[in-house]
């Protein structure tokens, strides 16, 4: 019995030319303002960062908040019950309520509040 083997072409990227938004992209490092850094409210200011990331989901700098929401709940002890704030209020944050689930958070700070106050002051490990 024979066995015929088939390789595919080989592919090849996308000749078309990426869009102007998106320019900065080819540049060796884009610039920070690129970036949702993830903070935690029970945290000194100085301390306080769970996690930054790169916000290239928009041209201007934004990042899913699906994505976004989804890494804090992994970082706050598989929490997904909580929010993301532009603020840090003491024990409650204004939640994002003008940015759909589905929608991009502008590029910048965020706090991520559990939903009960016992969890907003557990410093998670």
């Amino acid at each position: 019995m024979s066995v015929r083997l088939s390789i595919r072409p080989r592919a090849l990227p996308l000749s078309t030319a990426i869009p102007s938004d998106y320019e900065y992209l080819k540049t060796p490092g884009p610039p920070s303002k690129y970036r949702v850094t993830i903070r935690h409210p029970g945290y000194q200011p100085d301390e306080d960062v769970l996690c930054s990331m790169h916000a290239w989901d928009h041209g201007v700098g934004g990042l899913h908040h699906g994505f976004a929401h989804t890494a804090c709940g992994i970082l706050a002890d598989n929490r997904f019950d909580g929010y993301l704030s532009r603020s840090r209020n003491g024990s409650e944050g204004d939640p994002v309520t003008d940015i759909p689930f589905d929608g991009v958070l502008p590029a910048g700070d965020y706090w991520y509040y559990v939903r009960d106050s016992c969890a907003r002051t557990l410093l998670y490990p």
